[in-house]
This record gives C-alpha cells, sequence and structure tokens, in this order.
C-alpha cells in the first residue's frame, strides 16, 4: 500500500515535495540525499513515521549508505547525517531504540513529538500499519515500550489463538499422521496467527483433511 507505481514501466516512485528538495539542496551533503531517501521508502505514507511496521535501526542505514560513500562509515557518522536531516526540519527522530522517526515534510506527515504520542496515535489507527493483521508484529511494538494493547485488541487477538488451540485438539485427536499431513497442518496453524481471521476459510478449505479418517501411518 506505500508504494507508488509509473503505470506503464511499473517502477515504483516516492513522493518527495518542493520543500524537502530544496532543503536537501541548501545542505550540501551528498550523503543526505540517499539516506533520506532510504527512510522515505519505507515511512507509512498515512501518517509518515519510519520504525513501527517494522524495525530500524542506524546500522542498517549504514550498510545501505557505505557502497555509495568514498569514506569509510560508521554508526557515529550515519547518525551525524541523521542529525543533519533534524535540524534542517526534514524529519524528528522520536526514538533511538528501537529507532522511530517522523518525516516531518511527507504529504501526510503527522505532527507528533514524542513517543508517548507516537503510541497513542499507533493504537488509535492499527489499520494504517496492518496491527489489525499482523499482531506478532503490532504485540512486539508495544512490548518494546512496556505499552499494553487496547483491550478489543487483545480480544480479537486472543480469539485467534483460541481457534489454534482448537485445530492442535482436533489434530491431536487423529491417532497418527502422515509426515506431509503433519507438516500441511503445521504450516496452517502459523498462518492462522498472522491472517485477519482466516480460520472460516482455512476450515473450509480444509475439510476434507480434518475430516476424513486417516490410515494408521508411522511419522518418519
Amino acid at each position: 500500500m506505500n508504494n507508488i507505481y509509473n503505470k506503464t514501466t511499473k517502477e515504483k516512485y516516492i513522493p518527495i515535495n518542493d520543500i524537502t528538495i530544496n532543503i536537501l539542496t541548501e545542505l550540501n551533503c551528498i550523503k543526505s540525499w540517499p539516506l533520506y531517501h532510504a527512510i522515505a521508502k519505507i515511512q507509512s505514507f498515512k501518517n509518515g513515521l519510519v520504525g513501527v511496521f517494522e524495525d530500524i535501526n542506524y546500522y542498517q542505514f549504514l550498510k545501505f549508505l557505505s557502497p555509495l560513500s568514498k569514506e569509510k562509515l560508521n554508526t557515529d557518522k550515519v547518525q551525524r547525517v541523521f542529525k543533519k536531516l533534524e535540524k534542517a526540519g526534514l524529519i524528528k527522530i522520536i526514538n533511538n531504540k528501537p529507532l522511530i522517526i517522523s518525516l516531518v515534510t511527507a504529504e501526510q506527515a503527522e505532527d507528533l513529538n514524542t513517543m508517548e504520542e507516537v503510541l497513542d496515535y499507533v493504537q488509535a489507527n492499527e489499520t494504517e500499519f496492518n496491527f489489525h493483521i499482523l499482531h506478532k508484529r503490532a504485540n512486539k511494538f508495544y512490548t518494546s515500550f512496556n505499552r499494553t494493547r487496547e483491550k478489543i485488541v487483545l480480544n480479537k487477538s486472543e480469539n485467534t489463538i483460541a481457534k489454534e488451540l482448537k485445530l492442535d485438539e482436533i489434530v491431536k485427536t487423529r491417532k497418527v499422521l502422515s509426515q506431509a499431513e503433519l507438516e500441511e497442518a503445521l504450516e496452517w496453524q502459523r498462518t492462522i496467527a498472522h491472517d485477519d481471521d482466516p480460520f472460516e476459510n482455512h476450515l473450509k478449505e480444509n475439510n476434507k483433511y480434518i475430516n476424513k479418517k486417516i490410515d494408521e501411518v508411522q511419522i518418519i
């Protein structure tokens, strides 16, 4: 959802406005251009936040910039470039570990200044980060900041876990499974944890597998 494509070439385009281009030009820092683009590529375009949908850190930007630079870089030097972008008003470093950034001049950037404000915003707008689907990522994000997810979200997650346990019970009632059937069941369980509410669809699609009587086959 975060990509903009040319209709003919299917190339990825990152929207950057005139204000941002002018500021980057005035900075006269060759490393600022690729760094800003690298940050902009992974932003959540509905709010300009970076580091919520996926974990980011200074080291990964070091690996990105190193092949593009003639000088030997380290994380301290990369952080100095981040500071330049922040001082120029292009980004706001809200948290360092884990790294959370706001692209201030992004088209739909939210005015968020503290980690507490970011957490409140994320909880109120989980769909913008696919947290209503990616429960494991959501839980990891909140845990990083000792924040508890809202009750309505937790109930939905717990409902999915209950269905997984029900599936466990169904599988365990089978005396024996072939290796292929066991692997299929495990894959099914892993998929359930990442989808919104796929249990009914999975049950329907795999009905013949769940309900059929399996001949006694030893797992190899």
